[in-house]
């Protein structure tokens, strides 16, 4: 779907190879004009939390040292963080990713529950909305979560395993908080029917329409320095604990 990967390569060539700058679940497909004739699952795990610097397209990101951003009781890029590294978070924020990819079986989308807590503390004025963004992805699969101030509710979307809905044609106004204070996130699912809570109140429900398949990772987007904690999943395989 990523059309920006697509590259034309010689019919006589024996060999292709790309880069991948972020961890993820990716599908590489080799096609002939519009026929998909061959296809390879990718993933792409990390060694526990990953926190990096978005980079423009094509371009690498920075990548945190582990022990930057990992202490007992939560992850977190903080505003010495960035002046370590001299990332300047003024007048435009840093785009900040962090990441838990890993070797996760039989904790499967249609039956899950799932919880975090996170903060964003950008500079103020500079990112009136304090748009967050969680992910959980899956093979093949994913879920894309918004949080954001209440008065920016208005310009959000949901994408949850094949269910979509955006703000203009949906009340998304649950999804309204203050990001710049803790913030619960907690999913619920059985047998394919999700409960979304921002703290502890539902703020939308949804039929996830796309086959099961296993979740294996986290993903979090901030704008400016962010911090993570209490993150679990759990389904009937056990609970993870990241």
């Amino acid at each position: 779907w990523d059309v920006r990967r697509k590259v034309l390569v010689n019919k006589n060539d024996k060999h292709h190879s790309s880069i991948y700058y972020y961890p993820g679940y990716f599908r590489a497909k080799l096609m002939i004009g519009k026929e998909i004739i061959k296809e390879h699952d990718i993933q792409i795990k990390t060694d526990g939390w990953l926190g990096v610097i978005e980079a423009d397209w094509g371009i690498e990101p920075l990548y945190f040292k582990q022990d930057d951003i990992v202490n007992k009781t939560f992850v977190e890029v903080n505003r010495e963080l960035l002046q370590k590294y001299e990332i300047s978070h003024h007048p435009i924020p840093p785009k900040i990713r962090l990441f838990n990819q890993k070797d996760i079986k039989d904790i499967m989308t249609d039956n899950f529950t799932f919880e975090t807590e996170l903060k964003s503390d950008p500079d103020k004025g500079n990112s009136a909305c304090q748009k967050v963004t969680v992910l959980l992805q899956a093979k093949n699969d994913i879920m894309i979560i918004p949080l954001t101030n209440v008065g920016c509710v208005g310009d959000i979307s949901l994408a949850a395993f094949g269910y979509y809905v955006a703000s203009d044609k949906a009340d998304l106004s649950g999804f309204g908080c203050t990001p710049s204070e803790w913030t619960k996130l907690k999913i619920e699912c059985k047998r394919g029917e999700m409960k979304i809570f921002v703290n502890n109140k539902v703020a939308y429900m949804a039929k996830i329409t796309n086959a099961p398949t296993d979740i294996v990772g986290v993903q979090y987007r901030f704008n400016g320095p962010c911090a993570v904690r209490n993150t679990w999943l759990k389904g009937n395989a056990g609970k993870v604990v990241f």
